[in-house]
């Protein structure tokens, strides 16, 4: 079976072989040679495309899929550090377009690099608003080169620090001189006291002495997002206390969603002097708050009670 050919190099015949399709640009698709030799013209069309760049496209994205997003106030209202993710094409030579899907661009903004025109190409994705459920921002990127256009998308979290987790808790109880010591309720070999607590009044756990009475607790803590999941990202955690008279509010850095240091509890005096102390505590990580405690101190012990 013969096919008909174009005119751009082959012969000219007006006549054509049930079952062929002919294509111009030198490609004719399920024929052979007039001369019996099966493929020879497709082959050598299909040669002489991949050497003029192929005929398709590619685009990748790759990177991470979290979005870390804070409640602090910021210079230009951002909402924490963006995510960069970077695309490939193939074959190069072309220019990338990043968008972000209807539905999600409410919750982030997406920039692509300055030059379209790098390969690979870089965009940063930006959060305003916390994701509703996990993966619902997608990205997308489109890839235009030699006439072919090809895409490619992430799907992506905003991830927004909502509560917490406590992992260990520690007690000392402090009575003239002797240490009673918990974990999680339970008696526990030596460990030591931290050096640089602080009381209300800011005075350094030093000042307590044989003559003294107390009680300290060690509050360990992971953060969790709005799904319920360790957060991915790093912050601080930071409280405040009231009344606020007498009290040293502090802060903690968060890594990968553990916080690094424990919130620290702390009253000592002379049995004489000692006061059972209530206060109203804020938690909050990066500016979103986590958690509202009541906390009860008295020579015996520490009560922290959610609220």
């Amino acid at each position: 079976m013969s096919c008909s050919e174009t005119s751009g190099g082959m012969r000219n015949d007006s006549r054509v072989a049930r079952g062929c399709v002919v294509l111009t640009m030198l490609v004719a698709v399920g024929c052979g040679r007039d001369d019996g030799e099966p493929g020879g013209d497709l082959t050598r069309a299909q040669a002489a495309l991949e050497a003029d760049g192929g005929t398709s496209c590619s685009v990748t994205i790759t990177g991470g899929d979290v979005v870390c997003i804070d409640c602090k106030e910021r210079i230009g209202g951002a909402k924490g550090p963006p995510l960069l993710l970077k695309a490939t094409g193939a074959p190069t030579g072309g220019t990338f377009t990043w968008t972000v899907a209807d539905a999600a661009r409410g919750k982030v903004d997406v920039k692509g690099q300055t030059d379209a025109t790098a390969n690979p190409n870089t965009a940063a994705v930006k959060p305003k608003q916390a994701s509703e459920n996990p993966m619902d921002v997608t990205v997308e990127v489109t890839y235009q080169v030699r006439g072919q256009t090809c895409h490619d998308t992430k799907k992506v979290t905003v991830s927004k620090p909502a509560s917490l987790r406590l992992t260990n808790r520690y007690d000392f109880i402090l009575n003239r001189g002797m240490v009673t010591r918990t974990k999680n309720g339970q008696p526990v070999e030596e460990r030591d006291l931290p050096a640089d607590v602080r009381d209300s009044a800011n005075r350094a756990l030093a000042h307590c002495s044989t003559r003294t009475v107390g009680a300290l607790e060690l509050r360990y803590y992971d953060v969790l997002d709005q799904f319920g999941s360790l957060w991915p990202c790093d912050g601080e955690l930071s409280e405040t206390i009231m009344p606020r008279s007498g009290v040293v509010t502090g802060g903690s850095p968060v890594h990968a969603g553990v916080v690094q240091r424990p919130d620290r509890i702390f009253e000592c005096a002379v049995p004489s002097e000692f006061e059972n102390r209530t206060f109203s505590q804020s938690l909050a990580v990066s500016g979103c708050g986590v958690g509202e405690n009541t906390i009860e101190i008295t020579s015996s012990g520490v009560t922290v009670t959610p609220r």
